[in-house]
């Protein structure tokens, strides 16, 4: 799996270095979010700059980690969606239940504040 986490103060960023959000990672990405945000990072912030593509495994794996850092009592949001990704949020309904930031620097504002 090729992501990035970093600690950034507050929160977690997890820069996901993929450009197809599929299958084949899904899984593996799913359980390494699960162990990061068990671990304690509660607050994540992902970077999906880089993804061109996500199909509803993937989906599925950021939306268990959305559930995952809320009941850790933390938060989970999402930036730099690039115009298919986001129209995949959109068409899901996903762009209503999460938390997406259209850059880096309003998504830190947000997290630090919490």
């Amino acid at each position: 799996m090729s992501f990035r986490s970093e600690e950034k103060g507050k929160f977690t960023l997890v820069q996901v270095l993929e450009k197809r959000g599929t299958l084949a990672i899904a899984q593996e990405f799913k359980n390494s979010m699960i162990d990061l945000i068990g671990s304690g990072s509660n607050k994540v912030l992902f970077d999906l700059s880089g993804v061109d593509f996500v199909d509803s495994t993937f989906l599925g794996a950021l939306v268990l980690s959305h559930k995952k850092a809320v009941e850790m009592k933390g938060a989970a949001c999402f930036y730099g969606l690039q115009k298919s990704v986001k129209a995949t949020f959109q068409i899901t309904m996903l762009d209503k239940k999460l938390t997406i930031f259209n850059t880096l620097e309003e998504a830190e504002q947000y997290l630090n504040n919490l």
